[in-house]
């Protein structure tokens, strides 16, 4: 039996609104971005570049410090995606 999951909040539906924003911010400047901040982190908010670091949970902490709970966005900056590779969970034990 699948699991019904609640509708959306209407403030729900504004925050995932304004992170996509964001995201779109970024892939619009990542060329201009790689200029000058290639290899580090920024952090989008209200649709352009507030911060860098090369550290992001540095960056997340002073967005967080300085802008509160807001749906900001953070990308490594770099000509490459980055691909995290995972292991599979095991199914089934031994």
């Amino acid at each position: 039996m699948s699991e019904v999951l609640p509708a959306k909040t209407k403030f729900e539906d504004e925050m995932e609104n304004i992170f996509l924003q964001n995201m779109e911010t970024f892939y619009q400047l990542k060329n201009s971005l790689l200029v000058k901040h290639e290899s580090e982190y920024v952090a989008i908010l209200g649709g352009k570049p507030v911060d860098f670091d090369v550290d992001d949970e540095k960056l997340a902490q002073r967005l967080y410090e300085k802008y509160g709970d807001v749906p900001f966005f953070i990308a490594f900056v770099a000509n490459e995606p980055v691909v995290f590779d995972l292991p599979a969970p095991e199914i089934g034990g031994n």
